[in-house]
């Protein structure tokens, strides 16, 4: 799942980048119905398909490329599953920083490059069977703490810009965020 969510966020930046200019060319060309429709479109014809590939789950059996890559590298750096989530977090607050002082660039490279530790530190915990509750508690906690942190950095950087759509935005979308947390625990 770790890979999925990565795979998501960043395709949803991605995304952020090109689909503004098709959206205001298709507004433009063929008005905003047409728009909706398309996406909706689009949409149906992309998401049903990915939805099913994801049904399936992998045998157990199975050492995944991820553990792999996991285990051989904690035995190489002697990191422990939680070093690596505290690592990730460290380098969120070090990213939230670059944000704040509108280094946009650097912020996103490093948000995505300690994302890499999030994405291995569940694996790593699997492959050398030190999957814990306390790892589980610290590893959700401090994903959300880095979260929260690189949203806060964005919130100041764009304050100091004086604009104050990407402000509300940002807000909304630490609020969205959170709420993946709080619909899967109570699902």
């Amino acid at each position: 799942r770790g890979v999925a969510v990565a795979i998501a966020a960043s395709g949803n930046y991605f995304a952020g980048t090109i689909w503004p200019t098709i959206i205001e060319r298709i507004i433009h060309d063929h008005g905003w119905r047409t728009m909706f429709l398309s996406a909706a479109a689009f949409c149906l014809v992309a998401m049903i398909p990915l939805a099913l590939t994801l049904k399936r789950r992998p045998p157990d059996h199975e050492e995944t490329a991820i553990a792999k890559v996991a285990r051989r590298s904690q035995a190489a750096l002697g990191l422990s599953p939680n070093a690596l989530t505290v690592i990730g977090f460290l380098i969120a607050c070090v990213a939230a920083v670059a944000a704040g002082l509108q280094a946009w660039i650097v912020a996103g490279l490093l948000v995505v490059f300690g994302g890499v530790f999030d994405l291995f530190d569940g694996a790593l915990a699997r492959a050398t069977g030190k999957v814990s509750k306390l790892g589980a508690f610290m590893d959700s906690t401090f994903d959300r703490w880095g979260e929260g942190v690189v949203y806060l950095g964005i919130l100041w950087g764009t304050l100091d810009l004086g604009l104050t759509r990407p402000v509300i935005l940002t807000g909304a979308a630490m609020v969205s965020a959170f709420m993946v947390s709080y619909t899967r625990a109570k699902s």
